[in-house]
């Protein structure tokens, strides 16, 4: 099964590519606008109320992906967590429609956590097939490519 999520070094997604096992739109959650809200402020005054509109702001821009299914194998989430753990470094990610260019928020604590088939694990096939992840990842959004 494969997924139209990925992240990659380049926009054209040739290079060091890490895809997905499942979309998140399946049993998770994918928004491209979290907290993303309008800059301003309202200010009473002698005549009222001053609002001062300032719009949107691209660099508070974030990206939130996450899943509670098994929707990782360890060998997405061993790509993921050597993103993740470069320091501002700067990754192309696509949802399948839109080519964002983005930072990990998270690089000093994995945002992965561990689920166990239990029943497969019992009947010892090769943990590929048992060890699955959850997952929950901001990304900072730094330009919008397509």
């Amino acid at each position: 099964m494969a997924s139209h999520f990925k992240f990659a070094s380049d926009p054209s997604f040739t290079a060091d590519v890490t895809e997905f096992y499942q979309d998140p739109h399946v049993f998770g959650e994918y928004n491209p606008y979290y907290q993303w809200g309008r800059r301003g402020s309202i200010a009473p005054c002698l005549s009222g109320v001053q609002i001062q509109d300032m719009g949107f702001d691209m660099q508070d821009r974030k990206i939130i992906i996450r899943d509670p299914s098994k929707a990782l194998k360890q060998t997405h989430v061993d790509a993921l967590w050597a993103k993740c753990q470069q320091k501002n470094a700067e990754w192309y990610f696509t949802d399948g429609v839109h080519v964002f260019k983005v930072r990990f928020w998270y690089f000093d604590a994995p945002p992965f956590q561990s689920l166990y088939g239990k029943g497969l694990q019992e009947s010892q096939p090769p943990p590929d097939r048992y060890v699955w992840y959850s997952y929950e990842m901001i990304l900072l959004v730094r330009e919008v490519i397509s």
